[in-house]
């Protein structure tokens, strides 16, 4: 999903607002670039994370249940909870109409 759906949502609103942002300043209008950075470098960690994730699910050499178990909690778990902290940062900064999941809002109060 991350990589799917939610990286793919934040590009395009990387790319709405940097055309706004340079559309703006050839009318000679200069407009914060802060939060394009941030959306930018939320995406990029998001991804690097996941890069991560999904090397990290390939592993399949345990000599134990409780080996396997044990790398499940100590190495997948938390680069899947990292992958979610980001989610939800970008989740506060893409526009609405270009989150294609339904926001935590949106899930609490649906009428």
């Amino acid at each position: 999903m991350a990589k799917t759906i939610i990286y793919p949502s934040a590009i395009k609103y990387l790319s709405d607002l940097t055309n706004t942002i340079a559309g703006l300043k050839e009318v000679g209008i200069e407009f914060e670039k802060e939060s394009a950075e941030k959306v930018a470098g939320l995406a990029q960690s998001m991804l690097k994370t996941v890069n991560k994730l999904s090397d990290s699910l390939k592993n399949h050499e345990f000599s134990s249940t409780d080996e396997h178990m044990q790398y499940c909690s100590k190495t997948i778990r938390p680069l899947m909870d990292e992958v979610r902290t980001f989610a939800d940062a970008l989740e506060s900064e893409v526009a609405d109409e270009l989150w294609a999941l339904p926001t935590y809002q949106e899930m609490l109060f649906i009428k």
